[in-house]
């Protein structure tokens, strides 16, 4: 797609040209949330001011007392992180290309990184080069409760809730940005607590951030988590350490979850059990019975009737670790449509031009040309509301998020840098054609990947699923489905292209679509990772304490800007910090 750029002056040269090359209407923006993405934003803004080409006055609305949104554990945010948690993928993955590690905190750090330290670092980027960035940019206590965009003034009216008076005010913006997540209330579905709840269920039921008295909840108790995700991941190892008994992981897939691949949990303390949910309460209120689970194309779950009930035993606490609920009533209904919530699947109809065959594959000789039947999408890449967080309707609202990316902070990071140039006129703004044929034909790229189309095509996934290949797949055979990580390459190139159309200073594919050596660099950091879940030895009797966090080659981390490596060992048992 054809972009039109404009000149940025060199850094030494600012000083002279403030404000100088402005040539467009100033235009107001307003942004709701102070977390990573607001000040990701924000900063990015900030750092545009001496070449940017009109002038942006900017607001970003907090309903907390404080920055950092969910990694924040002051304030009011209900959605916020718990206190010691640590992050679960490469700290080098999250480094800041204009405020690197080595800047703020002068030593190599760790491959995992602790909550605050990583909220630090993000608050110490902001007001490094602006001491004055809070009192400049963010009105703190200011609940946006209402947004909608006024045809005849060509702006939003926005309503904004003081949260010490309760008053409310309204103000007009040219530019509007949600930037505050999924906004979230806590999703704990409803039919399960009902069968907990009104089952008769004597133990404690909660939710994941609900972590207050967790260690009151799990000493000495055993615990369910309901849920295969990072949290529950990251809550059976905080269990163990505040001394859980017994800790069991019910995950709807029998393929498991982001959370559920480690090979190895500390003192054997931790069980998955993969494809069940539960079914009822049982032993007078005091144990849990599951019932078995298969998947429905493309992510549904019906009872598996064959297999037997598992009855959990002597359950003390149960704590749902299944996210939030994306929430958007205070915007107007006609930017929900499509609205980037976290999902990973939404409805699309979708007819394919006649001439369109996919490459010869590894399953073409077993299953042939299969005609496509398209129900849906992934919105995270492919997505006809928006573009790279761009409303194609109406351009003048603007979505910023990790978009369900790998590596967030940088994703964010990349989406800001991209947005800011949207916003003060360095890039302009593609026109409504370009946008939508630019996502067509990133719908028809991926349509050429195997477990991409077989998420997006009825008629393919039907015909995959009967060559019965996907348990081994997931074994870790070798089988004509290829690669697991395929999902993950077409996100790394996806938000590859971004960075490249906002001139972003990590250049993660070249101009062939290719990774560069920095792109293969980040992949790299993550199969790391992925190795320490996997790789651990679970009959070492010497080594039973460990976790993937007791990592022993840091060595092979290091930052993708400074090339300073990360501390070779964590520094001591995790259990133990």
């Amino acid at each position: 797609m054809a972009m039109e750029y404009f000149t940025i002056a060199n850094e030494e040269k600012k000083d002279e040209i403030e404000h100088a090359n402005i040539n467009a209407a100033p235009i107001s923006v307003a942004v709701i949330g102070a977390g990573p993405s607001g000040l990701a934003l924000c900063h990015a803004l900030e750092s545009f001011k001496f070449t940017s080409n009109r002038e942006v006055s900017v607001t970003c609305f907090e309903r907390s007392s404080v920055p950092g949104g969910v990694w924040q554990t002051e304030g009011s945010n209900e959605t916020q992180m718990y206190d010691n948690l640590w992050t679960n993928g490469p700290s080098h993955s999250l480094e800041f290309h204009d405020y690197t590690f080595d800047e703020h905190f002068k030593k190599p750090v760790t491959v995992y990184m602790k909550r605050q330290d990583l909220l630090d670092y993000i608050l110490g980027r902001v007001t490094h080069n602006c001491p004055n960035f809070f009192e400049k940019y963010v009105r703190f206590q200011s609940e946006v409760t209402n947004v909608v965009f006024n045809e005849g003034k060509q702006m939003f009216d926005i309503e904004v809730k003081d949260g010490n008076t309760g008053t409310i005010t309204t103000h007009q913006f040219h530019k509007f940005v949600w930037a505050c997540g999924k906004h979230g209330r806590l999703n704990i579905p409803r039919h399960t607590k009902s069968l907990l709840v009104d089952g008769g269920f004597k133990g404690r039921v909660m939710h994941s951030t609900e972590t207050a008295t967790f260690d009151e909840d799990v000493r000495g108790k055993r615990v369910l988590l309901i849920g295969g995700g990072f949290s529950a991941e990251d809550l059976a190892l905080q269990a163990v350490k505040c001394g859980a008994s017994r800790v069991f992981i019910l995950c709807r897939s029998k393929y498991g979850g982001d959370g559920t691949y480690c090979n190895h949990w500390p003192g054997k303390k931790v069980r998955v059990y993969y494809g069940y949910s539960v079914n009822r309460v049982c032993d007078e209120g005091r144990s849990v019975e599951c019932k078995a689970l298969e998947i429905k194309w493309p992510i549904s779950y019906e009872e598996n009737t064959t297999k037997s009930l598992l009855p959990i035993r002597n359950i003390d606490t149960v704590i749902f670790c299944t996210g939030y609920h994306c929430s958007t009533e205070m915007i107007d209904k006609s930017f929900s449509k499509g609205f980037p919530d976290g999902s990973c699947s939404k409805e699309f109809n979708y007819e394919m031009p006649a001439d369109w065959k996919m490459k010869p594959n590894n399953l073409t000789s077993l299953i042939g040309d299969i005609k496509p039947d398209v129900r849906y999408v992934d919105p995270s890449t492919v997505n006809f509301s928006y573009y790279r967080g761009v409303n194609i309707s109406n351009p003048n609202m603007m979505i910023l998020s990790n978009f369900g990316y790998e590596n967030p902070l940088l994703s964010i990071d990349i989406h800001a840098h991209l947005l800011a140039q949207y916003l003060n006129g360095m890039i302009k703004v593609p026109s409504r054609e370009e946008m939508e044929d630019e996502v067509e034909r990133q719908f028809l790229h991926e349509m050429q990947y195997i477990h991409r189309r077989n998420y997006y095509d009825k008629n393919y996934a039907k015909a995959v699923d009967a060559l019965g290949l996907w348990d081994a797949f997931y074994e870790g055979e070798n089988t004509a489905l290829g690669e697991l990580g395929e999902d993950y390459e077409v996100l790394q190139l996806s938000v590859g292209k971004i960075a490249k159309e906002g001139n972003y200073p990590l250049q993660i594919i070249n101009d062939k679509g290719e990774f560069t050596e920095k792109g293969e660099n980040l992949i790299l950091l993550d199969d790391l990772c992925d190795e320490h879940r996997t790789n651990m030895d679970p009959e070492n009797e010497e080594k039973k304490w460990m976790t993937y966090r007791d990592y022993t080659n840091g060595d092979q981390f290091q930052s993708l800007y400074t090339g300073t490596k990360a501390q070779k060992t964590l520094g001591g048992k995790w259990l133990e910090f």
